[in-house]
């Protein structure tokens, strides 16, 4: 019995040291340079990363070429973003339609200011009508785009 608890005894700490050496030997597979940190690129901060976040519309109307869109949102400390984009085909219509919606990204802006602010687009690319009009629709807006 003395035996068998000393061979355990001995035995235990070899076994751990083979785990350990075994451990550290260069994984495949894997780029030795993936982990030196001069040479990988960075990982994207948090505030390079934008998520989607809600707004409210408040009002919008064209003058010329541009879109002015009155939003409010929450923040004040952080990058936000605005992107006016397609939300389906034009229709059918005359003159035709073109819906739209609006992207609000942010960085998570933790601050809780309410902020109210006029984003401008360009309304060129949706020159549909040969006849000089589009009505753009924006949530539950229409909104008349004439152009020559």
């Amino acid at each position: 019995m003395v035996l068998s608890i000393h061979r355990i005894f001995w035995t235990a700490p070899v076994v751990a040291l083979l785990v350990c050496f075994m451990a550290c030997q260069k994984q495949k597979g894997l780029p030795y340079d993936a982990l030196d940190p001069e040479t990988s690129p960075p990982a994207p901060s948090k505030s390079t990363m934008l998520t989607v976040a809600p707004y409210v519309l408040l009002g919008a109307e064209v003058s010329g070429d541009s879109l002015y869109v009155n939003v409010q949102y929450g923040g004040g400390c952080g990058v936000h973003q605005f992107e006016l984009q397609v939300a389906g085909p034009p229709m059918k219509s005359l003159p035709p339609k073109q819906m739209m919606q609006l992207k609000h990204k942010t960085s998570g802006d933790p601050c809780r200011a309410l902020i109210q602010e006029v984003v401008t687009f360009d309304l060129k690319p949706y020159r549909l009508s040969p006849h000089g009009v589009t009505i753009i629709l924006l949530d539950s807006l229409n909104i008349p785009y004439s152009y020559d």
